[in-house]
């Protein structure tokens, strides 16, 4: 099974490049353009590595940073040492991966980052999940993360919506 099927289909049919990266090699990872399998649980390391080399690199929308991010400066110290060599130790993934995919990410728009719900269901999911995410303001993406997990939990769109309203139900004294 693909997943987003109805992105992935329409990314081929425009021509867009599907650059997925998982730790597991799935059925949307078989039909991407470009597959990266990172080491489990190490992808906050590559997309740290990703934006600090965006920023060492200049490949980075200025005008848009200092318009929109507070603690820029504060972030690029932080994230200095993750050098493409060091995450590349700690991912697995070859340097030249690492930055092909940055590069193509910081030139070839538009370009969104599409995650699903299973990431942030590890032990330190959640800082992943923000990291990554910050990704798209770095190269002046307004909307350019998308994270969808509606598929993954039984939500009761119709309650929700107010399906319930005006239907019959027993009070219980």
């Amino acid at each position: 099974m693909i997943t987003a099927p109805h992105i992935f289909y329409l990314t081929k049919k425009t021509k867009g490049k599907i650059i997925v990266i998982d730790s597991l090699y799935t059925e949307t990872a078989r039909n991407a353009d470009i597959y990266i399998q990172p080491k489990f649980g190490s992808d906050i390391f590559l997309a740290l590595g990703i934006a600090n080399y965006l920023i060492q690199n200049e490949l980075c929308d200025k005008e848009f940073i200092e318009k929109h991010i507070f603690g820029f400066e504060e972030f690029k110290r932080r994230i200095s040492k993750f050098t493409v060599d060091y995450v590349s130790e700690l991912t697995g993934i070859p340097p030249e991966q690492i930055k092909d995919f940055a590069e193509i990410y910081a030139y070839e728009k538009p370009s969104i980052i599409f995650i699903g719900y299973g990431l942030q269901r590890r032990f330190g999911g959640g800082e992943t999940v923000r990291a990554i995410s910050l990704l798209p303001a770095l190269i002046g993406l307004h909307r350019g993360f998308y994270y969808s997990n509606t598929d993954s939990l039984n939500i009761n769109f119709d309650y929700i919506m107010g399906g319930f309203l005006g239907k019959p139900s027993r009070i219980i004294p």
